[in-house]
C-alpha cells in the first residue's frame, strides 16, 4: 500500500485511482468507491481488479463480481483464484473449482487446501481428502489439521504409530480452539494407554460449556 501511495504522488494513474478508491470506502461511498476501482482495473491494476470483485460481491453484483475475480485471477492473484474457486463451486463446476483452488493453494492460499479438502470428502474420494487435508495441516491451516488427524485416527487400525500421529495434529487443533479435536484428543490418549496426558483436553472441552461434547 506504501508503494501504491508513492506511486500515486508520482502521477501514477492507476495508482490514484486506487487510492482514491480506498478513500471512497473508507468513507462509506461503496458505488463510487467500486467505479473507481474499475477504473484502475481497466488500466491493468490486479490490486484494483480483486478489490473490485470484493466490492462488487458486497453489493450482491455476482456477475461482476465473478468477472473481476477471474481477471486477477488470470492475472496471477492467489486470493482472486480462490474466489474464482468458490465461483466456480458454487455454479456446480467443480472441475473448474479444483483447478482454481489448487492453484490458489499453490500461490500461498491456505484455504484453498481446506476447499480442496471439503471436495474430496463430497465426492467419497478418501485417498485425495488425506492428500490434500496433509498439505493444508502442512501449511497450518486448522481445518486441515483437524480433519488430517481425524482421517489417520479412523485408518490407523490399530497401528500405534499412525495413531501418535493423528494425536499430535488433533491435539494441534485442539490447542487452536477446535473443541471436537479436543474431544478425539481425549480418546486417542486412552487408545495410547497415555489418560493422564489427554486429562487437559477433557478440562478443555468442560470449559467451552459444549454439552454434546461433554456427553462425548
Amino acid at each position: 500500500l506504501h508503494a501504491t501511495l508513492q506511486d500515486a504522488k508520482a502521477g501514477d494513474r492507476q495508482s490514484d485511482l486506487y487510492m482514491n478508491a480506498l478513500s471512497l470506502q473508507a468513507r462509506g461511498d461503496d458505488e463510487a468507491a467500486l467505479g473507481k476501482f474499475v477504473e484502475a482495473a481497466q488500466l491493468g491494476s490486479v490490486d484494483a481488479m480483486r478489490e473490485a470483485g470484493v466490492l462488487s460481491n458486497s453489493l450482491g453484483r455476482k456477475v461482476d463480481s465473478h468477472f473481476w475475480f477471474q481477471s486477477a485471477a488470470l492475472a496471477g492473484d492467489p486470493m482472486s483464484m480462490y474466489n474464482t474457486g468458490v465461483a466456480w463451486a458454487d455454479s456446480q463446476d467443480l472441475d473448474g473449482a479444483r483447478s482454481w483452488f489448487q492453484r490458489a493453494a499453490e500461490g500461498g492460499i491456505a484455504n484453498g487446501y481446506a476447499a480442496l479438502t471439503s471436495l474430496a470428502a463430497d465426492a467419497n474420494d478418501s485417498a485425495a481428502e488425506l492428500k490434500w487435508s496433509g498439505l493444508g495441516a502442512s501449511a497450518g491451516q486448522l481445518f486441515c489439521i483437524a480433519r488430517h488427524g481425524l482421517l489417520l485416527a479412523m485408518t490407523a487400525n490399530g497401528d500405534m504409530t499412525q495413531l501418535r500421529r493423528a494425536r499430535d495434529y488433533v491435539e494441534q487443533a485442539a490447542e487452536r480452539g477446535d473443541v471436537p479435536s479436543a474431544g478425539l484428543a481425549v480418546n486417542l490418549n486412552a487408545d495410547l494407554h497415555e489418560p493422564g496426558r489427554g486429562r487437559r483436553f477433557v478440562d478443555m472441552v468442560v470449559a467451552t460449556g459444549d454439552q454434546d461434547e461433554m456427553d462425548r
